[in-house]
């Protein structure tokens, strides 16, 4: 965890963010999603530690950077979207930092609920017909978007939602639901998560079952939205660990 820390406090950019290896190029001062998510996800992770001041301080600088590319956003025409849309990434993952920094007093508590509110927006309007969430569109430019949700990402959302839940913020009961109903119905008979749920009416979509090699590393993100939503208990998350150390 010292080691850790440590890397993670020198790499940290001067502006309060983390580069990523996927970044687009120069988009002026505007971050691509997975910077954005990255960056949420190193500030929990400091947010995390016992009494460690220089993390705090270096979670807040992440705060300010990441309320900053809100700005930008509003300002400056993002990259048009074609095949896929991380949206759904960063601002998962963004509800959790913001909610981390609401429970350790880090920043503005309206500014950092307001932003919460915001990511909770886009989420909602990035919602599938079954109630899930994608970052698959379509294989072609211009193309129809496939009606579908994918299960580890339709469950870093439906947890986000949780964690907003947990401090205080208002989502939508049916918009929640539904995203349980889809993790629910992503569920296969051999205790794994099908990677997609395909059609758009929720009554007829099917589950594209995988086997569970494939599963493995998806089914405890999947469990573990399910258990916070009260849909399954910690009994059911150990046999999804054991068969990912398998």
């Amino acid at each position: 965890i010292s080691s850790a820390t440590e890397y993670v406090l020198v790499n940290q950019e001067r502006d309060g963010g983390w580069k990523c290896m996927t970044s687009y190029g120069d988009r002026k001062e505007l971050a691509d999603d997975f910077e954005i998510a990255a960056t949420a996800i190193n500030g929990s992770a400091l947010l995390r530690l016992d009494d460690n001041g220089m993390a705090k301080e270096s979670a807040g600088r992440a705060l300010n950077w990441m309320l900053k590319q809100r700005k930008i956003l509003q300002n400056e025409e993002k990259p048009p979207v074609v095949f896929m849309d991380y949206t759904v990434w960063s601002r998962s993952y963004c509800i959790d930092f913001l909610a981390d920094c609401l429970q350790h007093k880090v920043g503005n508590a309206d500014a950092v609920r307001a932003e919460i509110s915001n990511c909770i927006k886009d989420l909602a309007d990035r919602q599938q017909q079954n109630g899930g969430w994608s970052y698959y569109l379509t294989t072609k430019v211009g193309g129809a978007a496939t009606p579908q949700s994918i299960s580890f990402t339709s469950a870093t959302v439906v947890m986000a939602l949780e964690r907003a839940v947990e401090v205080g913020m208002a989502v939508d009961e049916e918009m929640l639901k539904r995203g349980l109903d889809c993790m629910a119905a992503l569920r296969c008979e051999n205790g794994t998560f099908a990677y997609f749920l395909n059609g758009a009416d929720f009554a007829t979509s099917e589950p594209a079952s995988f086997d569970i090699e494939g599963s493995a590393a998806r089914g405890p993100a999947c469990a573990l939205s399910l258990i916070r939503g009260g849909r399954e208990t910690f009994d059911d998350l150990a046999p999804r660990l054991q068969m990912y150390i398998d």
